[in-house]
């Protein structure tokens, strides 16, 4: 930590929890160093095997695409990588409209 490391130059010493608490950081910041996130590659055969299910089946969600999926292709694939992949490319689902339903209630 550069800042003790300099008050401690200078002849002052203070501990790192009161520095933490002045600089309002938590004190595991200043112990660990944090990790690389490693970015998600997409499997392009997942992707377009995907795709295909939603060309056939265009108001299928994320359940019914990952059952699917599991039953034509030859690796088991979890639901979590299904929905990865449709968050990242958004395109790919599309919305059922939406329809309120109305009620019509009497009361006496």
């Amino acid at each position: 930590m550069k800042v003790r490391e300099e008050l401690e130059q200078e002849g002052i010493k203070i501990s790192i929890r009161k520095l933490c608490d002045w600089m309002d950081i938590p004190r595991s910041q200043i112990y660990r160093e944090p990790k690389e996130r490693v970015q998600y590659r997409l499997d392009s055969m997942l992707v377009a095997r995907i795709r295909e299910i939603i060309q056939k089946h265009p108001y299928f969600g994320l359940r019914r695409i990952h059952w699917k999926l599991n039953q034509s292709y030859p690796k088991r694939v979890n639901i979590k990588a299904v929905h990865r992949i449709l968050s990242k490319s958004s395109n790919l689902c599309v919305l059922k409209p939406f329809f309120p339903f109305l009620t019509i209630t009497t009361y006496s």
